[in-house]
C-alpha cells in the first residue's frame, strides 16, 4: 500500500513537471525564434548604417578636399597657360631658324653652281692652253732643219735667256692653272658638305617643330579639360553638400532606428533571460522536490524492508514456541475432530459452489480453497502433537513471512530504482544550478553589434592615414583627432570592459584601451587623467577620463601639437576608420 502511494506522488509530480515545462518550453520557443529574426533585421539595418556612415564620411572627406582640389586645377590650368606660351615662342624660335638655314641652304647651292661653273670654264681653258703649247712646240720643231737646226734657229729668233724664260712662263701659267682647277673642285666639294649639314640640321629643327605642335595640343586639351572642371566646380560642389545633407539625414534616421532595434532586442532578451530564468528555476525545484521526495521514500522503503526481515525471526520464535508446547493439550483429539469436519464441510461446499457459481461466486469459492489450505496445514501440525493454538499462531507468521518475501524483492527493485534516480539527481541538480547561476550572470545579448556613440564633440583635425600627419611625425595616423579643451571629460563610445589603462607620466604617452561586443575595441590616447582602472565594466557614454595633448602636460607624449583627443577603433585586432562606425553628429 506504501509503494502504490509513493508511485502516485511520483506521476503526480512528474505531470506537475510536465505541465510547468511544456509552456515555458514553448514560450521560449517562440521568444528565441522572434529574437532571431529581430537579430537578423538588426544586421541588416546595422550593416546598411555602417555603410551610410562610410558614404558620408566619404562626402566629407571629398568637401574637405575640394578646395584644394579646385586650387589644384587652377594652379594646373596657370601652369599649362605658362607651358603653352613657351612652347609657342619655342616654336617661333626654330621657325626663325628654319628660315635662316633655308637662306644659308640656298647660299650654299648658289655657291656650289658658281664653282661648278667656275671648274667647268677653267677645265676648258687649260684644254685650250694645252693645245696652244703643244701646237708652238710643233711649229718650232718644224722649222729648224731647213735654216740649220734648233740652235741656229733660237739664235735667228732671239737670245737663248729670252726663249728659256718664255717657257718657263708657260710652264708657270699652266701649273697655276692646274691648281687653280683643284681648288675649285675643293670648294664645290665643301659647299656640297655644308648643303648637307644644313639639311640634316632643318630635318632636327622639323622634327622638333612637329613635337612641339603635338605639345601645344596636348596643352590645349589640358587648358580645355582644366577650364570646364573649374566652371562646373561650383555646382558638383552644390550636389555634393546636397547629397552630404542627405546621407546625413538618412545616416541619422538609421541610427535612431538601430538605437530603437537594440532596445526592442534588449527587451526581448531580457524577457527571454527572464523565462529562461523560470525555467531553471522551475526545473531546479522540480529537480529539488524530486529527491527529496525520492530520500524520504528511499528511507521508508527501507524501513519497510527491514520490518518485514524481522518477520522471519518471528517465524523462528513462534516454531520454537510451538515446540515447546507439543503434548501439551490434552483435548488435542478432539479439536482434530472438529477441525477435520470443519474441513470436510469447507470441502462439500467448496465442491457444491463451484458446480454452479459464476462470476462473483468464483471468487468466493477460491477463498474458501485458501482457508481450506491452511486448515489442512493445521491439522497436519496438529496431529503431531502441536495445539491448535499455536499451530494456528505459526502458520500465520509463516504466511506473514512468506508474503513479506515477495513483497520485499519489489521492495528491492523499488530501492534500487530510488537510489539510481537520486544518483542521476546528485548530477543533474548541480549541472542545473550553474545553468542557472551563468544565466543570471550574463545579461547581455549575445553577438549583439554595439552602437557607437563620440566620445566628445569637436572638429576632427587630422584624419584616418591623414597625409599631412604622416608628413609632420613620419609615421602612419590610424585614427581620428578631435580637437577638445585640455581636460575635456571622455565618454566611452559604447559599454564594455577596459582591457589597459597606460600612464605615461609628464612626459609619456597614455591612453585607455576598451574592449566591446562583437570584437571591438576603443583607444584613447593623450589622456590626462584616468577614472578606471583594467578590468572595470563601463557602462554606455560613462566618462572614463579627460582629455590632454596640450605639449608638455601630463600624458601628452611627444607626437602631438595641441590639446585634441586621439581616437582609435579596432575590431578582430585589425584598425578601421572610426567614421565608419560612429553614429552621425
Amino acid at each position: 500500500m506504501l509503494f502504490r502511494t509513493y508511485t502516485h506522488k511520483k506521476t503526480v509530480l512528474l505531470l506537475l513537471a510536465f505541465c510547468v515545462s511544456v509552456p515555458l518550453a514553448t514560450f521560449a520557443s517562440e521568444a528565441s525564434q522572434q529574437l532571431s529574426d529581430a537579430k537578423g533585421q538588426f544586421d541588416e539595418l546595422w550593416h546598411s548604417a555602417a555603410a551610410t556612415t562610410q558614404r558620408r564620411a566619404k562626402l566629407e572627406q571629398n568637401l574637405a578636399q575640394y578646395d584644394i582640389k579646385v586650387a589644384d586645377a587652377k594652379h594646373d590650368l596657370e601652369q599649362a597657360a605658362l607651358d603653352r606660351r613657351d612652347n609657342r615662342q619655342q616654336i617661333l624660335d626654330r621657325q626663325k631658324l628654319i628660315d635662316v638655314l633655308h637662306a644659308q641652304l640656298q647660299a650654299a647651292a648658289e655657291s656650289r653652281g658658281f664653282y661648278e661653273v667656275v671648274a667647268a670654264n677653267q677645265k676648258d681653258d687649260i684644254v685650250s692652253f694645252v693645245r696652244y703649247l703643244s701646237g708652238k712646240e710643233i711649229a718650232v720643231s718644224e722649222s729648224g732643219p731647213a735654216v740649220g737646226g734648233s740652235l741656229l734657229k733660237h739664235i735667228l729668233r732671239g737670245s737663248l735667256g729670252d726663249s728659256i724664260d718664255a717657257e718657263l712662263a708657260d710652264n708657270a701659267l699652266l701649273m697655276t692653272r692646274k691648281r687653280f682647277a683643284l681648288q675649285i673642285d675643293v670648294l664645290v666639294s665643301e659647299a656640297e658638305k655644308a648643303e648637307t649639314r644644313l639639311r640634316s640640321v632643318l630635318g632636327q629643327l622639323n622634327g622638333e617643330v612637329d613635337g612641339l605642335e603635338q605639345r601645344g595640343k596636348n596643352l590645349e586639351q589640358t587648358v580645355d579639360r582644366k577650364t570646364a572642371f573649374i566652371d562646373d566646380s561650383w555646382r558638383q560642389k552644390q550636389l555634393s553638400q546636397e547629397e552630404l545633407k542627405s546621407v546625413t539625414q538618412e545616416s541619422a534616421e538609421a541610427n535612431a532606428r538601430i538605437g530603437l532595434m537594440q532596445a526592442s532586442l534588449l527587451k526581448i532578451n531580457d524577457e527571454l533571460r527572464q523565462e529562461t530564468l523560470t525555467k531553471l528555476q522551475a526545473d531546479l525545484a522540480a529537480l529539488q522536490s524530486e529527491h527529496h521526495s525520492l530520500q524520504a521514500q528511499t528511507t521508508l522503503l527501507q524501513s519497510k524492508d527491514h520490518a518485514m526481515s524481522l518477520l522471519e525471526t518471528d517465524v523462528e520464535k513462534a516454531f520454537a514456541q510451538m515446540q515447546t508446547q507439543r503434548n501439551t493439550d490434552k483435548k488435542l483429539y478432539k479439536r482434530i475432530e472438529e477441525s477435520e469436519l470443519r474441513l470436510q464441510q469447507l470441502e462439500a461446499d467448496d465442491r457444491a459452489s463451484s458446480e454452479s457459481a459464476t462470476g462473483a461466486e468464483l471468487s468466493s469459492a477460491s477463498e474458501h480453497a485458501s482457508e481450506i489450505d491452511e486448515l489442512r496445514e493445521q491439522i497436519a501440525l496438529m496431529k503431531t502433537g502441536v495445539p491448535q493454538d499455536a499451530a494456528h499462531d505459526y502458520l500465520e507468521q509463516k504466511h506473514q513471512a512468506e508474503q513479506a518475501t515477495i513483497v520485499r524483492k519489489d521492495l528491492a527493485v523499488q530501492i534500487s530504482g530510488a537510489v539510481r534516480r537520486l544518483a542521476e539527481l546528485d548530477e543533474l541538480i548541480p549541472t542545473k544550478e550553474q545553468e542557472l547561476k551563468k544565466a543570471e550572470e550574463s545579461p547581455e545579448l549575445a553577438n549583439l553589434p554595439p552602437l557607437f556613440q563620440w566620445p566628445v564633440n569637436g572638429p576632427i583635425t587630422a584624419g584616418y592615414f591623414d597625409p599631412d600627419y604622416f608628413k609632420v611625425f613620419n609615421v602612419p595616423h590610424r585614427a581620428i583627432d578631435i580637437a577638445v579643451p585640455q581636460a575635456t571629460p571622455i565618454r566611452t563610445v559604447s559599454q564594455g570592459i577596459v582591457f589597459a589603462v597606460k600612464d605615461g607620466g609628464r612626459t609619456g604617452y597614455s591612453y585607455i584601451l576598451i574592449g566591446h561586443q562583437g570584437g571591438y575595441a576603443s583607444l584613447y590616447g593623450h589622456v590626462s587623467a584616468s577614472f578606471v582602472k583594467a578590468g572595470d565594466k563601463v557602462g554606455y557614454g560613462q566618462i572614463i577620463g579627460l582629455t590632454g595633448g596640450e605639449p608638455g602636460t601630463h600624458g601628452a607624449g611627444h607626437m602631438t601639437t595641441g590639446a585634441h583627443l586621439h581616437l582609435e577603433m579596432m575590431k578582430n585586432g585589425e584598425h578601421l576608420n572610426p567614421l565608419s562606425v560612429l553614429s552621425s553628429r
